[in-house]
């Protein structure tokens, strides 16, 4: 394999993981919008879209390290994880910049996809922080009902309460 081909290899791997950066980005912004919208059909499918594409990040990972591994062995370097730095000095300025454009783009999209999981995380910790105030709220409201015994039986069965008996 010559190097000018092993860069194509890498590059059509690079491109390979932006495009599977960027639709993990999508998913990522399409849970947001279902945790805020409070939308548990587009949650699940979003999630499972989601889990779909990361194994396809997974996948493009793993080959463009492999790619990056053989242009590194063109030109005997003998690097376990070879970085665009050191492959810069063994490229021409125009595949150097190629290379560095796209190793930039990836590692933009890793930024901005770890920004909207930070906020996707917050939102799925308040909204279960809600829904356990809502459950405690029930529970209390239960073990402190007049209406009902600690049996869980009505305190009378005479008389069947009404909301509108209940004050505020």
């Amino acid at each position: 394999m010559t190097s000018r081909e092993g860069l194509c290899i890498l590059l059509d791997h690079l491109l390979a993981e932006e495009e599977s950066l960027e639709q993990l980005l999508d998913c990522s912004r399409d849970i947001q919008e279902a945790l805020i919208g409070a939308a548990p059909s587009v949650l699940t499918s979003a999630l499972e879209r989601q889990s779909e594409v990361l194994a396809a990040v997974r996948r493009s990972d793993a080959l463009r390290l492999d790619a990056a591994r053989r242009l590194a062995a063109t030109f005997s370097l003998d690097d376990e994880a070879p970085t665009v730095t050191r492959l810069e000095p063994h490229l021409e300025p125009a595949q150097a910049e190629t290379l560095r454009r796209h190793g930039e783009r990836c590692r933009d999209l890793v930024s901005r996809l770890a920004s909207v999981q930070r906020v996707n995380a917050l939102l799925a910790e308040k909204s279960l922080a809600c829904v356990e105030g809502l459950r405690r709220a029930m529970v209390d409201a239960l073990v402190e009902s007049r209406d009902y015994r600690r049996s869980g039986r009505r305190a009378t069965q005479d008389e069947i309460p009404s909301v509108l008996d209940r004050r505020a």
